[in-house]
């Protein structure tokens, strides 16, 4: 992991690593104060990685490009750091723009912003299961709910019971026909 060597106290002092893919972003994140920052160095993030990442922290925020590359690698990365059973949450930066040039344009303040508004891992799942399905139609739902059971099947039934809710409310069906 790019620059945790530099960060893995700041890592510590701040209980999560913000991972982001390159090392332009590492370094940017790290001039502009946000030092608890460390780089995939592209998209594969690696179950090494995710281990000794935990040595210093169980808290992760992702921010990958919101490009498709980057949305894929920040599912990969998902599983990846669950199986280590980080507590993950996934940011992207508006507009499709990475962290460097969101830095650079608004600054750090803002960039914190969008660190304390990052999705959590379900959440961000569950979102790109939606990704372009028309949820307003049946059809939509359907689709939609048969990759989002894959996910809710993996969930400890806490969990999956507190998204069932959440899935039925937005889709306006019941929680017993998610729960068949």
């Amino acid at each position: 992991l790019y620059a945790l060597n530099l960060s893995r106290q700041d890592v510590g002092k701040e209980s999560y690593a913000v991972i982001v893919e390159g090392y332009m972003d590492a370094i940017s994140l790290y001039q502009h104060g946000i030092r608890n920052v460390c780089a995939s160095l592209g998209t594969a993030l690696t179950e090494n990685q995710a281990r000794l990442l935990r040595r210093y922290t169980g808290n992760v925020v992702l921010s990958y490009d919101a490009d498709s590359a980057g949305r894929s690698a920040a599912l990969r990365g998902i599983d990846i750091l669950g199986k280590e059973d980080f507590k993950v949450r996934v940011l992207h930066v508006p507009d499709g723009k990475d962290p460097d040039e969101f830095l650079k344009n608004h600054g750090k303040g803002e960039f914190l912003k969008l660190i304390d508004q990052a999705m959590p891992m379900i959440d961000y799942k569950l979102a790109n299961a939606g990704e372009g399905l028309d949820l307003s139609s049946e059809e939509g739902k359907l689709d939609y709910m048969k990759k989002a059971s894959v996910i809710l099947r993996n969930l400890s039934p806490i969990e999956a019971d507190i998204y069932i809710k959440k899935i039925a409310r937005d889709l306006k069906i019941s929680e017993g026909a998610i729960r068949m």
